[in-house]
Parts: C-alpha cells; sequence; structure tokens
C-alpha cells in the first residue's frame, strides 16, 4: 500500500465498523497511518500498534 495506506485509512477505519468507546489493536502497524487516522477519528477509546 505504501503512500497510499494513509488516504485509504478512512475506508477501512468504515469497513472495520470502529465506533467511540472501542478498544483497537493495530497488528503489523508499520508506518502507524491507520493508528494514527484512528486517534484523530475517535474522542474516546483506545488505539495500540504492534509492529510484530
Amino acid at each position: 500500500m505504501g503512500r497510499w495506506r494513509r488516504q485509504m485509512a478512512p475506508a477501512y477505519i468504515a469497513f472495520a465498523g470502529v465506533k467511540q468507546g472501542d478498544r483497537v489493536l493495530d497488528v503489523g502497524t508499520g508506518t502507524g497511518s491507520v493508528a494514527s487516522a484512528l486517534e484523530t477519528t475517535l474522542s474516546s477509546g483506545e488505539v495500540v500498534g504492534s509492529r510484530r
């Protein structure tokens, strides 16, 4: 995905059905762009990224 990941993050979040108050584990987070998008999208909840 590379450079497209940041642009695709909102579509991933919508597809996954993530909502306020959810706890999310981003496994294989890589650059962290999806985890970062989740943090800016959610006002409550928890986001954890794991590179392994």
